[in-house]
């Protein structure tokens, strides 16, 4: 049994009632006497959460769920100003896909000036990888003083444990009763580090994101809610460590789980009830990694919390200056995902563990929010900056010629976009790589989609033979085309998942993202 010394808390909240059957839950997350978190339900279903952030005694972050085409709406107050300027709608548009539409009002007068779309995968997933404190204090002493009387509970193949999990059988065949040991002390740990992350970098009383993630999973485990399965054969686990639900409409029909699930890789650990030392340690990762997806966070949507979290709280093999970093981020403490000072620590994040995509798409985003700051395509080019990427100096270049002003800082990101520029493997490919990387320049600076098609369907045949590779290329030829391929087909698709509605551009994006992925 895992044994801790803790200073037992119990979190406190009021209830009010209101008309209609609708009652109020208030909750006072750090402690300060004041409610900063209020959970309103309708016949016991939660309707809507208001939370006061930054403890001025106002709300500024507000969340709606179930408002029909929307399974969720969000509307911040970023300055605290009393006023909403930022509003996401979030969709599904297929099985496994949303739609997120963002509007902001950036001159705040009122009203959106900003809207754009983007789509996302529901589902998510863990690649595999080369190497509020009263109620979550009391839910961690739960942890340290249960024991494993749970395995004599196994019940339909599933074991209900006493510290807040539901756990397959089939993750004892594999792993042995070690697993659940794994589990409870990843959780409790998990749950501690954000307390600590909450503790340190809280600023004037400010309510983080670690506070607010702690919050969420001490109510999962105090209920019992997540389900852990280690038998999903019917799903690809190429490269995969695990993945997760990440809604009450993300369930599983075989074996039959429903929201909160994490389904952890079959084929893991090699030899059954023999896991190395690199299996322990990666195991734990997974679990608190996906656990922070069951909350509601997708790669490339929200902060990103599973990977920086996973590092800052269970990652052991990681340098200093890259703990510090994830630390920051697993903190939470940003106004949201399209904070500047957010975008600059995952573009420098994402590089450091290679999930280039994560810097990518938060640097796309900054642009499309703050389409007159150079910032964004700084981001942009030191996101995509890599050995094999062509496009990236070219796209680097393009910004030194077209804009003369640049802060410091941007200039230095920009110049790290075109660190590999003359790299020999990138000769072949130059050309190609330019007319990429200027269409990008035209749809994410300029504002001109329609230019950026009518320059790839010109010169769509050179464009599809350099991205197309043959057998007996060399390592290198191959990497350099998937780059290329890579960076046109996050144009196209960028364009005609996202239209609303659907019109001639976005078909003309579709039928060349069609040309180009055959």
């Amino acid at each position: 049994m895992i044994k801790l010394v803790l200073i037992p808390f119990t979190f406190f909240f009021s209830l009010t009632i209101f008309a209609a059957s609708e009652t109020v839950k208030n909750y006072d997350l750090d402690k300060n006497q004041k409610d900063d978190r209020f959970e309103y339900f309708l016949k016991d279903k939660l309707v809507r959460v208001e939370e006061d952030l930054n403890n001025d005694g106002k709300i500024d972050f507000k969340t709606s769920y179930n408002l029909n085409p929307y399974f969720i709406v969000t509307e911040q107050d970023t300055n605290f100003d009393g006023k909403f300027e930022r509003k996401q709608s979030k969709k599904y548009v297929e099985k496994k896909q949303i739609q997120i539409i963002t509007e902001v009002d950036n001159d705040r007068n009122g009203k959106y000036d900003i809207s754009y779309s983007e789509t996302v995968n529901s589902e998510q997933k863990q690649a595999e990888r080369d190497c509020y404190e009263e109620v979550v204090n009391q839910s961690i002493e739960n942890l340290v003083n249960g024991g494993f009387e749970a395995l004599e509970k196994l019940d339909n193949g599933f074991l209900t444990t006493d510290f807040g999990y539901t756990i397959d059988g089939g993750c004892l065949k594999r792993w042995g009763n070690q697993f659940l040991g794994i589990t409870k002390k990843t959780i409790q740990t998990g749950m501690k580090c954000l307390l600590r992350l909450q503790k340190e970098n809280a600023k004037g009383g400010e309510i983080t994101g670690a506070l607010r993630n702690a919050y969420k999973l001490s109510d999962y485990v105090d209920n019992n809610s997540t389900t852990i399965i280690c038998g999903q054969e019917n799903y690809n686990w190429t490269k995969t460590a695990g993945h997760a639900s990440t809604n009450s409409a993300h369930n599983l029909s075989e074996p039959k789980v429903n929201h909160p699930y994490i389904s952890i890789n079959p084929n893991y650990p090699k030899i059954n009830k023999k896991a190395n030392k690199d299996e322990l340690h990666e195991i734990g990762k997974t679990i608190f990694h996906e656990q922070m997806h069951t909350l509601g966070f997708r790669h490339e949507e929200n902060i990103e919390y599973a990977y920086a979290c996973e590092d800052c709280c269970l990652d052991k093999r990681m340098t200093k200056k890259e703990k510090i970093l994830a630390c920051k981020i697993c903190t939470g403490n940003y106004v949201n995902e399209a904070d500047k000072n957010y975008v600059k620590d995952i573009v420098f994040y994402s590089r450091s563990i290679n999930q280039d995509y994560l810097g990518i798409a938060s640097a796309l985003r900054y642009l499309k929010e703050n389409p007159k700051d150079l910032s964004g395509a700084g981001f942009f080019s030191y996101a995509i900056g890599n050995i094999y990427n062509p496009v990236a100096p070219e796209f680097a270049q393009i910004l030194l010629d077209r804009n003369k002003v640049f802060t410091e800082e941007q200039l230095d990101l920009v110049h790290e976009g075109g660190t590999y520029e003359g790299s020999d493997i990138f000769q072949k490919s130059k050309e190609s790589a330019r007319i990429v990387a200027i269409g990008i320049y035209e749809i994410y600076i300029n504002n001109n989609k329609d230019g950026a098609l009518q320059l790839f369907e010109k010169y769509q045949e050179s464009l599809k033979k350099i991205i197309t590779t043959k057998s007996d290329d060399s390592k290198n030829t191959k990497k350099v085309a998937a780059q290329i391929k890579n960076m046109l087909q996050l144009a196209l698709r960028d364009i005609w998942l996202n239209a609303r509605p659907v019109n001639k551009t976005a078909t003309k994006a579709y039928q060349l993202y069609e040309f180009f992925n055959k």
